[in-house]
């Protein structure tokens, strides 16, 4: 009777499905808004020292937190980390190798790397990955590592000088079967003033890029920070990536970017009025030739 109609069902719902569904929506509330009456009296109560997701059912639990505990289970198969300064990310216990699927190393840890967080793992000048750290704990996952960009945490310093309003055009060349089957994203960007004058242009590449959406989110992050560079104040910025664009309108979290996306609206309260616009690739055929180049030079160039 729960199978769907085409498949010969009646299309009823699986009333324990649906139910475990509606469990893991309320363990979730409790997880994303934790200011919330709810999560705060339960808190109190269940996790005082931890969060919902290392919390368990104890004896004498309420039949509602037991409920709650069902969704949870949910949850734990479907949920992860993703990177920001990795302080409270464990490297041993906490699915964070992925931002499609939860995804922990395999062990076992040794005595001395037991208790490794995500944030040992990182250059803490430059929040990038340390790469020797890396190599000397988790080596057969570095490239899974390296896909993930974690936030660069930027400082919000104000402007001295005063600029000009700019315009950037941005892209990269988006071959995504090669993007996807080499890991490496060339990114361009073209900035203008307001009479059309190019300010500057520019390119780069980058390997242990995940996808095209990640070069395309890099490039708005480099493009912004030469505008930074150049003392703009206001900017309208064009990107060929739809899916980009509408991310950055409605404030809406991806996680495949997650990390980027913080530095770019990190970086973005230093503009002021600040758009972004989307353009048909075909009318922005100057920075992907500038991308392309980008891309061009990697080549011949081994990883390290």
């Amino acid at each position: 009777m729960a199978q769907p109609k085409h498949l010969g069902g009646l299309g009823f719902k699986n009333i324990e499905d649906y139910n475990d569904i509606l469990l893991a929506k309320l363990s979730w509330r409790i997880l994303s808004k934790p200011e919330s009456l709810l999560a705060r009296v339960l808190k109190g109560k269940y996790f005082p020292d931890s969060s919902i997701m290392e919390s368990y059912e104890k004896s004498g639990s309420s039949h509602g937190w037991t409920n709650i505990m069902a969704g949870k289970a949910v949850l734990d198969k479907g949920v992860g980390y993703l990177v920001g300064n990795g302080n409270v990310i464990r490297v041993w216990s906490d699915p964070w190798l992925s931002t499609i699927k939860p995804f922990v190393p395999i062990g076992p840890p040794t005595f001395a790397n037991q208790n490794l967080l995500v944030k040992d793992l990182l250059d803490q000048c430059s929040n990038d990955w340390d790469l020797e750290k890396i190599r000397l704990h988790l080596p057969h996952y570095e490239e899974d590592i390296r896909l993930l960009i974690p936030e660069n945490l930027w400082e919000k310093a104000p402007i001295v000088q005063l600029g000009v309003a700019g315009q950037i055009n941005e892209s990269m060349k988006e071959w995504l079967s090669r993007v996807e089957s080499t890991r490496i994203g060339g990114m361009g960007w073209i900035i203008k003033n307001e009479t059309g004058e190019v300010l500057c242009r520019g390119s780069t590449n980058q390997p242990f890029v995940c996808s095209a959406l990640m070069a395309e989110a890099l490039a708005i992050c480099e493009a912004l920070s030469k505008a930074k560079d150049f003392n703009l104040r206001s900017l309208q910025l064009f990107s060929d990536s739809q899916v980009l664009v509408s991310a950055l309108r409605s404030e809406l979290e991806v996680n495949e970017i997650a990390g980027v996306l913080h530095d770019i609206r990190n970086l973005a309260t230093l503009f002021c009025p600040l758009s972004f616009r989307f353009i048909p690739r075909l009318e922005n055929r100057q920075a992907d030739a500038l991308a392309s180049s980008g891309l061009e030079r990697f080549n011949g160039v081994n990883v390290v």
